[in-house]
């Protein structure tokens, strides 16, 4: 069967008493043009197999709710279905079994391929995914639009038994094998909470390797997820891939919500996919490696000890509480990594916290300069990094480090960040870092900051490469941020230098070993 509108028209949708069934045996086509369903207070379109072309836009005046195998759409399509009311897709049994919504045996002929890198719109004021939705390196948005809902009501659910394909894949075309990446996902509620469960898959398609007839193909990149729940929690479960393997592009997965996300629960679940004997990972395959975004709106931020986060990129953000880093958060790329924390209250780097930002070995045999980077920041509290708190920016020499910024305002003492004075406690060559775990910048009436370090042969003393008035970043009007900075470059080239050929001298090249 197909729906569609040739007229040109635009059509309009209203709510109403009525109810409209729309049932195909094999298959229901939503071809091009705008077609509206006014006056039913429910619509249901049921079939096999539901397929939407290219520039398809189906509304639904009230409730919306589709039955099917498989949700899906022809290749380069761009289409929207969207309902004023409810949206539910719901899952029907697969070829050949008993499909009691249908009364009789689903039809047995196989399923038409899903179409490459199509465009689909979800939308209803809640939202239901509860079945099969197949679009191969494709780009999904579901949005619940309620606007008023009551607190702690889930206004956008994927369910345990959804599942949610947007993988890139490899096809053979006049004989060439090419691999697509990985689609995107956004999730999306206007109020209320978003839950993820089900499998959501974001992965690039893996390589394969050389033969006699071909060279090898490299596999292509992860996608992202975005889940957005700006007015209330996001809950994370199910399975979530975006696996990347080698240099391929890595998954992002960005959570935006009003209460945090536990980063022990996203670590978790993120890892779960590289463990999963059952899911079949390639050997050396990461998962969402490319960035791990969490954002609050309101409260505190935890990462507890025992938790890592891995990603090229890792971002976290408390806009209004505080943020405490008990646990690791580790950023290693090419190009080097980056660890972005900020909170709108304090920021603590608690005892046994570990903040890694470096390059990878690949990335360091091409380029020697390349190196991390790593930025703390608060808007009106304070930056404490303990004396056993680790912040790694190691480089790919001894004489080459990474950035560290700090960004906080001065309090009405003058400081801007704080890390207790004395010496930190390490054992042998391998307890302090280069000194840039305790860097903190001290402001002064003439908008100058001094930097100052615990020395792991004294006690906290400033540094003499970033003193105000002598050294790196004296000229007047420069800020905490670029003394750090320089402090951190400056520190990291010349104390290690100093303490080459020195047996008895601390490395200051090092954290602890990295855990495995």
């Amino acid at each position: 069967m197909r729906l569609l509108n040739s007229s040109g028209a635009l059509a309009t949708s209203a709510s109403g008493g009525g109810r409209l069934q729309v049932l195909a045996r094999d298959s229901l086509r939503l071809d091009g043009g705008d077609v509206a369903v006014d006056g039913a207070k429910s619509t249901l379109l049921r079939s096999t197999v539901i397929i939407t072309d290219d520039q398809a836009r189906w509304h639904a005046g009230d409730a919306l709710r589709l039955e099917t195998t498989r949700l899906s759409a022809d290749t380069g399509a761009e289409a929207s279905l969207i309902a004023d009311g409810g949206f539910t897709l719901t899952g029907l049994p697969a070829a050949g079994q008993s499909s009691p919504t249908m009364g009789s045996p689903a039809a047995a002929s196989p399923l038409p391929a899903p179409g490459l890198g199509a465009r689909l719109v979800l939308q209803g004021s809640t939202v239901l995914q509860d079945g099969l939705i197949d679009l191969p390196a494709g780009a999904l948005q579901i949005s619940a639009t309620v606007t008023a809902a009551p607190a702690g009501e889930m206004t956008l659910r994927f369910s345990a038994a959804s599942t949610t394909r947007l993988n890139g894949q490899v096809h053979v075309i006049d004989e060439v094998s090419v691999h697509t990446p990985g689609g995107s996902l956004i999730a999306k509620a206007a109020s209320g909470s978003v839950r993820l469960a089900g499998t959501i898959d974001v992965s690039g398609a893996g390589g394969l390797a050389a033969t006699d007839q071909a060279a090898a193909l490299p596999s292509s990149g992860a996608g992202n997820v975005s889940v957005q729940a700006a007015a209330g929690s996001v809950d994370l479960g199910g399975t979530l891939r975006a696996l990347s393997l080698g240099s391929a592009v890595g998954g992002e997965l960005r959570v935006d919500s009003l209460t945090a996300v536990s980063p022990a629960a996203v670590a978790k679940l993120l890892v779960a996919p590289l463990v999963d004997a059952s899911s079949g990972p390639a050997a050396g395959s990461l998962n969402f490696d490319g960035l791990i975004a969490l954002r609050n709106r309101s409260g505190n931020q935890i990462v507890p000890a025992g938790t890592r986060l891995q990603a090229q990129r890792i971002e976290l953000s408390s806009d209004a509480g505080s943020l405490i880093v008990q646990g690791e958060t580790l950023a290693r790329a090419d190009s080097g990594g980056t660890v972005l924390l900020s909170a709108g209250q304090d920021l603590t780097l608690d005892a046994g916290s570990r903040v890694t930002a470096t390059v990878t070995a690949a990335g360091a045999a091409a380029d020697h300069s390349r190196t991390g980077r790593v930025e703390l920041s608060t808007a009106s509290g304070r930056i404490a990094v303990d004396e056993q708190a680790c912040v790694d920016l190691n480089g790919p020499t001894a004489t080459t480090g990474g950035s560290l910024l700090l960004r906080a305002p001065r309090g009405d003492d003058g400081t801007a960040a704080h890390r207790p004075a004395g010496r930190p406690h390490h054992r042998g060559r391998q307890r302090v870092c280069r000194g840039r775990q305790g860097l903190y910048g001290r402001g002064n009436r003439g908008g100058q900051a001094a930097v100052t370090h615990s020395h792991p042969h004294g006690g906290a003393r400033p540094c003499a490469h970033a003193r105000p008035g002598t050294g790196a970043g004296a000229d007047r009007g420069t800020d905490a941020r670029t003394y750090a900075r320089a402090h951190a470059r400056a520190f990291a080239a010349t104390h290690a230098s100093a303490s080459a050929g020195r047996p008895d001298a601390v490395d200051h090249r090092r954290c602890a070993p990295e855990s495995s």
